[in-house]
């Protein structure tokens, strides 16, 4: 019996897995809650619990991206489920489960995973964002280029991330080729942190016109279509590709599923003070206090290395 969060497209899947935190970890008094297993998820007993969609059946000019792209999230509920010994991975230890992910280097191939996802992401944005410098006539302003520029910045820095990972990939002790934890650790603690900045500067940029934002139905009406068209042209486009263009803005920044897009960025790997918290303690941090020690002729700290490829 129990319940869990988070699982994304739950109902629509085949089986779920139900895995310990990549994050919190546990001490011993919480064994009897340290399980990991695999079942159907028709399997007798379990139940999703979704939120309310965020797809209104409206058209794809209306909603680009919530018509199509919309993952409904759940709450699992279990009551009195059944689970073979044969779907289970864990069962009673604490201390497993707080190795799993490490240690068979899962946490390594879902970050190698999720980076490549931000970096395309962070592709996307950056393009609208140019699009709507353009639409509107604003890529000379001094503020604007500066917004662009910061965007263009986490791109390159999450690309600088993914190729340090990649080409210092090496064969595990399995015989797994695996990317370098070092730098997707870095890159999946700094993007939730940078994101929501990231959807700012789109509604900054967007300001009013992702207010005025009339649906195709308007374009189409024979009494004010000719006004709306006229009215909401922008320097270099014409009303209604402006307006379909904001549009989008819109959908990926503020509406139900843009505002959903950026809670769930920021909370993709769990809470980012937890997250940041065990960076920190995990970071090989004497090597750098040792530079100063010697730097003052105090050395405290002696054969202290650290990888800094």
């Amino acid at each position: 019996d129990g319940i869990r969060l988070l699982a994304t497209q739950g109902g629509i899947t085949d089986e779920i897995l139900v895995f310990p935190s990549t994050v919190k970890k546990v001490g011993s008094g919480e064994d009897p809650y340290s399980l990991a297993f695999a079942i159907p998820n028709n399997t007798p007993g379990v139940k999703f619990i979704c939120r309310e969609a965020f797809d209104y059946g409206k058209s794809v000019w209306d909603h680009p991206l919530s018509s199509r792209f919309e993952e409904g999230d759940a709450i699992v509920s279990f009551e009195n489920v059944f689970v073979p010994w044969e779907r289970v991975f864990v069962c009673g230890n604490s201390s497993i489960c707080n190795r799993t992910f490490r240690e068979t280097n899962a946490v390594v191939h879902m970050s190698h995973q999720v980076v490549a996802k931000n970096i395309v992401k962070t592709e996307f944005i950056l393009g609208v964002v140019l699009c709507i410098m353009d639409a509107i006539g604003i890529e000379q302003f001094q503020h604007v280029k500066d917004k662009g520029t910061e965007i263009m910045l986490v791109l390159e820095t999450m690309r600088s991330h993914l190729y340090r990972a990649e080409h210092n990939a090496k064969l595990d002790k399995w015989g797994t080729m695996t990317p370098d934890f070092e730098a997707l650790d870095a890159a999946r603690n700094w993007y939730p942190r940078i994101y929501p900045r990231l959807a700012e500067i789109v509604r900054i940029l967007g300001a009013s016109g992702l207010m005025a934002i009339p649906t195709e139905a308007d374009f189409n009406n024979e009494e004010i279509g000719s006004i709306v068209r006229r009215a909401m042209q922008g320097a270099n486009i014409d009303g209604y590709e402006r307006v379909q263009l904001f549009r989008l803005a819109w959908d990926m920044t503020m509406s139900a599923f843009g505002s959903r897009q950026t809670h769930y960025e920021y909370y993709f790997f769990g809470d980012p003070i937890r997250m940041g918290m065990t960076y920190f303690d995990n970071y090989e941090k004497d090597y750098y206090k040792n530079l100063i020690y010697e730097f003052l002729g105090t050395p405290k700290l002696a054969n202290v290395s650290v990888n800094t490829n």
